[in-house]
Parts: structure tokens; C-alpha cells; sequence
């Protein structure tokens, strides 16, 4: 398994997502990228109907980013939520907070995904 975070491990997390019908769900009407910042990395994944298009390296204009540091994002795949890391200001959101509001069951859903990997 990739460790994370690498592109392998979010690869495996566009795999897994794109296989996964309550995610499918969630996502049918998002289209646009999602950053993922991890200390200073940044990763950038690509939504179209219902699936994850593409996955890169570097913020890809993002209409949002969920950010935080590597502890904290290890946190959330071990044994937290991403509602309870985000009231707890550990995992924040940059850049356009009403999009990532109005999508925020395409999140959850896609951190729930991701704690599958390990």
C-alpha cells in the first residue's frame, strides 16, 4: 500500500473513490478541482460526474482546499472525522468557503474513503 501522502496513495484514493456509489452519489453534480494541502504539499483532485477525473501535484486552481498538517491529517485517517477535525480548526478550508460548504457531503464521503486505505 502507498503511504501517504504520495500521488500513489492518491491514486489509490481515486480508485477507490470512483468505485464507491455513495460517493458517486455525492459528487454527481460537482465539477472542479479540490485541493488536499499537507504541511506544504499540495495535491489536486479533479471532479466530474460523480467520479475523480485526475489527480496532480500543486493547487491546479482549486476552488477549494482542505488544509492542515501532516499530524492532523493522520488523525482524520486513523480515527477522526472531518466534521470534528474541522470545528476543531485542524483541518481548514482555503479559498472559496461557500462552495466547499455547498459540497461538503462530497467531502465527508471522500475522507470516509480515504481512511479505507492503509
Amino acid at each position: 500500500m502507498s503511504k501517504f501522502p504520495s500521488m500513489d496513495w492518491f491514486r489509490e484514493l481515486k480508485e477507490r473513490a470512483n468505485g464507491d456509489k455513495d460517493f458517486q452519489a455525492a459528487a454527481r453534480w460537482f465539477k472542479g478541482n479540490i485541493g488536499w494541502r499537507i504541511n506544504e504539499e499540495t495535491y489536486s483532485l479533479g471532479f466530474s460526474e460523480g467520479r475523480i477525473d485526475t489527480v496532480e501535484s500543486g493547487p491546479k486552481d482549486s476552488l477549494f482546499m482542505m488544509a492542515g498538517d501532516l499530524e492532523d491529517w493522520n488523525e482524520l485517517l486513523a480515527k477522526g472525522t472531518i466534521n470534528r477535525l474541522f470545528r476543531q480548526n485542524k483541518i481548514r478550508i482555503e479559498g472559496d468557503k461557500v462552495e466547499a460548504m455547498r459540497y461538503w457531503k462530497v467531502l465527508w464521503y471522500l475522507t470516509e474513503v480515504a481512511r479505507s486505505i492503509k
